[in-house]
């Protein structure tokens, strides 16, 4: 079977239209429908993907990826959003309604990213206080 993926959604519509395209693929889907559930899912299935919708648990999706921030792991999460992007992060972000070549091909690139740098980890957009690009002087 394909790699693991965290399905973070409570849509029941959206739910099998995503579970469906990535079985067909060979991934095997992991459901949370709660940002409590995706938080205990992810530590204890650690999955190649996460798939969030923002608007899960209406709009707790900026609480799972912060969540995953404080998880020993969690910055080498790997997260595709579904449908808007979520302010302060990065991820990338799969339109709705899905166009299914698209989005399986957009799952299958984030996970098999061949390193770090070409995958999306969950890291938000700050800058670091006194940090500006200048020059250590000389």
């Amino acid at each position: 079977m394909g790699a693991p993926v965290l399905l973070v959604h409570d849509d029941i519509a959206t739910i099998a239209a995503v579970r469906r395209l990535l079985t067909r693929d060979g991934h095997e889907v992991i459901l949370a429908t709660s940002a409590a559930d995706a938080l205990i899912a992810y530590g204890h299935h650690l999955p190649a993907l996460i798939v969030l919708a923002p608007g899960v648990e209406s709009g707790r999706g900026r609480l799972v990826l912060e969540e995953l921030l404080q998880h020993p792991d969690g910055k080498a999460a790997r997260v595709l959003l579904l449908g808007e992007a979520i302010a302060g992060f990065s991820a990338p972000v799969a339109p709705l309604p899905l166009d299914g070549t698209s989005f399986v091909a957009q799952v299958d690139s984030l996970i098999r990213a061949p390193s770090e740098a070409d995958a999306w980890h969950v890291l938000e957009n700050r800058s670091l206080p006194g940090v500006r690009g200048e020059g250590a002087g000389g």
